[in-house]
């Protein structure tokens, strides 16, 4: 369990000194967007499309699908939370679909993913990405 907590404090380091960096003036803007899409477009794509392969076949990846059920009433039910404090705290019509979103969808895979793997291990992996995927479907329908 040392550990866990050992892994998630060296994620925050890197997200704190990364932070530091960037105030500092140590990377300008262009290579901040630099950094932002090679993750999101290269190494995050090819780490999952990996770590699916590797950690399950197909079959088994089918019978996880039931397993989305449970991700799609939790974000439905934030959802919902999330109506009710907009109109009890009379957040701004052009902030609302900001405010929504905020409140019901995570970011599953630049923190939930390590977290969860600094956790439980490469067991968490699957739920994660059916997390992830009800997450990201819901977010952009």
């Amino acid at each position: 369990m040392f550990d866990a907590y050992i892994n998630i404090f060296v994620i925050f380091s890197l997200m704190f000194i990364g932070y530091i960096l960037s105030y500092k003036q140590w990377f300008s803007n262009r290579t901040a967007d630099t950094f932002s899409k090679l993750v999101l477009n290269l190494t995050l794509p090819a780490n999952m499309f990996l770590t699916i392969i590797k950690n399950f076949t197909k079959e088994e990846f089918l019978s996880l699908v039931s397993g989305m059920v449970i991700p799609l009433l939790s974000m439905l039910i934030t959802y919902m939370i999330g109506h009710l404090w907009r109109r009890f705290f009379h957040v701004a019509h052009k902030h609302k679909g900001a405010f929504s979103s905020m409140f019901t969808f995570s970011n599953t895979i630049f923190i939930g993913l390590p977290i969860n793997l600094a956790i439980f291990g490469e067991k968490a992996v699957p739920y994660v990405l059916l997390y992830y995927i009800v997450n990201t479907t819901l977010f952009w329908t």
